[in-house]
């Protein structure tokens, strides 16, 4: 994704107040805005867990391999 440079320095101000990344404050932007829009059943509730895994350990069999949340 692209974008401007306003953008990336206004996300870089954000983060560094945050104390995280860039990206980590995207991520998060749009976590809550599809959330506020209803998109959290289709999400489970599991945002932050998604971004943190790899496409090949999202597919159901391997989600929760350990037994469950």
């Amino acid at each position: 994704m692209a974008l401007s440079e306003k953008a990336l320095f206004l996300l870089t101000l954000i983060a560094r107040h945050d104390g995280t990344t860039p990206q980590a404050v995207l991520t998060r932007m749009v976590a809550e805005r599809a959330e506020a829009i209803g998109l959290s059943p289709l999400l489970g509730r599991h945002f932050d867990e998604l971004t943190d895994l790899p496409a090949c350990e999202r597919a159901g069999q391997n989600r929760y391999a350990s037994g469950g949340p």
